[in-house]
């Protein structure tokens, strides 16, 4: 299993790519934020009405092309249709596959967290051979189970909002990390977490002087829109 750290640093995970310097959720902008320094991209990924996983900010097309609809009443070909209308683009996981391939991870978020998204979300990242570089986010937590049984070598991520976890029962689950609003995060947490074996992020860090702070706690992962925040924070370290 894959670790987020990278040479014994924390991974700096891009989420979107690089939004600060291209258009979040583009091949464009995920090339920037591996120049920028990322080792890893989260991408949150919708199924079109036919079912293909495309990655995009929002499921709601007006607030990303302009017109009424959400990408699951619409097959991909008409979400196609619309990005290039504006200039967009149709970000797809095999794409994403080719450009970060050799150079950094992905990690994956549902929209919506269910049976058939996760399936056909991680099938599409398995044909693509990208799986044993690859980590899902889930929410709920017995989720776990359907990933282990299928996917072998995926990095399963449990996003938490709770600053307290049981990670007891989260590690019997077979959980590999858990994703934690930065602000919730706790030396206790991640001590607890390290000593069975369960690896930590935190989502979504701007300011360099959080992220140095962070690192201070042992957290494994930054989540944020600044991939060159690891080098910014050199300064203040």
């Amino acid at each position: 299993m894959w670790s987020f750290r990278v040479e014994g640093k924390p991974s700096v995970i891009a989420l979107g790519g690089a939004p600060l310097h291209e258009k979040p959720y583009t091949l464009k902008s995920i090339i920037k934020a591996l120049e920028l320094g990322a080792s890893a991209i989260y991408l949150t990924v919708y199924l079109t009405k036919d079912e293909i996983p495309i990655a995009l900010p929002t499921d709601d097309l007006s607030k990303v092309y302009g017109v009424e609809g959400k990408v699951s009443s619409l097959n991909v070909g008409e979400v196609r249709n619309y990005a290039l209308k504006v200039g967009g683009e149709v970000l797809l996981i095999g794409d994403v596959v080719k450009v970060v391939k050799g150079k950094a991870k992905l990690v994956i978020g549902l929209g919506h967290e269910d049976l058939k998204s996760l399936t056909r979300v991680l099938d599409v990242v398995q044909s693509s051979n990208y799986i044993e570089n690859s980590g899902i986010v889930i929410h709920e937590p017995m989720s776990a189970k359907a990933v282990r049984d299928k996917y072998k070598g995926v990095k399963v991520i449990l996003y938490l909002s709770n600053p307290y976890p049981n990670l007891a029962a989260i590690k019997r689950l077979g959980i590999n990390a858990i994703l934690m609003p930065y602000s919730l995060i706790r030396s206790r947490v991640v001590k607890e977490a390290h000593a069975r074996g369960i690896e930590v992020a935190a989502m979504t860090v701007n300011d360099p002087a959080v992220y140095v702070r962070l690192v201070s706690l042992g957290v494994d992962a930054i989540v944020t829109e600044r991939p060159e925040i690891a080098r910014e924070a050199e300064g203040l370290i």
